[in-house]
């Protein structure tokens, strides 16, 4: 080997010999840092609402909560859960829905149909709102219904006209009202004052109240006052209880323990079967606890009620007053039909055969808030 090339290759040894030590002492400097570095991880950034599981469950469990509580009709306390979570997120539907089940469920119709055209506002697909909604449009308990007519008794025939209405207190009370000029007493509802008067205009005014304890029963009063022109007037007392002890049958308790200074206190009883889910057959018996002048001591009716629809629904039905001095059958009919959920028009006939025989009809319109 010459010279040269063996100083060449001691020069290359003690550079690599060099090499190594500067790369082994740049190691030993680096390593507690990198050590340190990974004992101490940067933080991860902040979750998103909508990628993190934990905050997405958080949310959920909230919303599982609020509904909760309205499912439990605790209607205050859902009411504020669901507000917070809406002011939270404006853009969700799911408080907007709820708040909307809450108005409905507090007998705040107008607000519930509200809140559902909000929530469709955000998400136009939602099934939920949309089913909600149309639900709801039907949800209209404030009804002013006014008719005019006419009846034939005894050969005279007198022009009829009447208002109806029922107002909402809240969910579980109402009030009812009606004025009404008939002619011929009322063959529906077997009032005769008085056979000389029969063919007179009579005045009538009626206030009532029905009450739902619970969801399952309804109570109902209700006092009228006939005023006969050239006639003294009369007063009745109608009372009924109402429980539906299943999905298919509702049990009726019913008496007028006021029934006109000539008639008779009455008590009573009724059924409703419903046969399908648009079908009803009624039957109802009254009885007298003494002769009265001009009632039958008993009167029964059967009735058969159909509604096809929210907005049709028909009604046919015999009465049979069985006495032997006022013996009388009375069939019945009546048609309604909605429009729209806020307007309909209602129409009622009677044909009454035997004592005080008579017919009526009338017509009219239906509207609700």
């Amino acid at each position: 080997m010459s010279l040269g090339r063996e100083r060449g290759l001691r020069l290359t040894r003690a550079s690599l010999v060099r090499l190594t030590a500067a790369a082994v002492a740049a190691a030993l400097l680096i390593a507690p840092r990198c050590a340190v570095a990974q004992s101490d991880p940067a933080p991860s950034p902040a979750p998103s609402e909508h990628s993190s599981e934990e905050t997405r469950t958080t949310w959920a469990g909230r919303v599982k909560a609020a509904w909760d509580l309205s499912d439990d009709h605790k209607w205050k306390d859902a009411e504020a859960r669901f507000d917070a979570l809406h002011h939270e997120r404006p853009d969700a539907v799911d408080p907007l829905i709820g708040l909307g089940v809450v108005a409905r469920g507090e007998g705040r119709y107008g607000v519930a149909r509200q809140r559902f055209r909000e929530a469709l506002a955000i998400d136009s697909t939602s099934e939920k709102a949309k089913k909600l909604l149309k639900d709801a449009e039907w949800d209209r308990p404030l009804t002013l219904e006014l008719e005019a007519g006419s009846s034939a008794t005894q050969g005279s025939v007198t022009g009829t006209s009447g208002a109806n209405a029922v107002v909402p207190v809240n969910p579980t009370l109402s009030l009812t009202g009606r004025m009404e000029i008939v002619g011929g007493g009322d063959a529906i509802r077997g009032v005769f004052l008085n056979p000389a008067s029969a063919a007179v205009r009579q005045y009538v005014v009626s206030a009532g109240v029905i009450a739902r304890p619970t969801e399952s029963l309804t109570l109902t009063a209700r006092g009228e006052r006939w005023m006969p022109l050239g006639d003294t007037a009369q007063n009745y007392l109608y009372l009924e209880g109402a429980l539906e002890t299943s999905d298919h049958l509702v049990v009726h308790a019913t008496a007028s323990p006021i029934a006109a200074r000539n008639g008779s206190p009455q008590f009573g009883g009724a059924v409703e079967y419903t046969v399908r889910r648009s079908q009803v057959l009624g039957f109802e018996f009254s009885q007298g606890i003494r002769q009265a002048e001009f009632d039958a001591r008993t009167v029964a009716h059967v009735s058969y009620a159909v509604d096809p629809s929210r907005s049709i629904a028909y009604e046919v039905g015999v009465v049979r007053d069985i006495d032997r001095r006022f013996s009388a059958t009375t069939g019945i009919g009546s048609f309604t039909w909605y429009a729209r959920p806020a307007f309909g028009i209602h129409s009622e006939v009677s044909d009454r055969e035997g004592q005080f025989a008579s017919r009526s009809a009338t017509a009219g319109i239906v509207l609700r808030w």
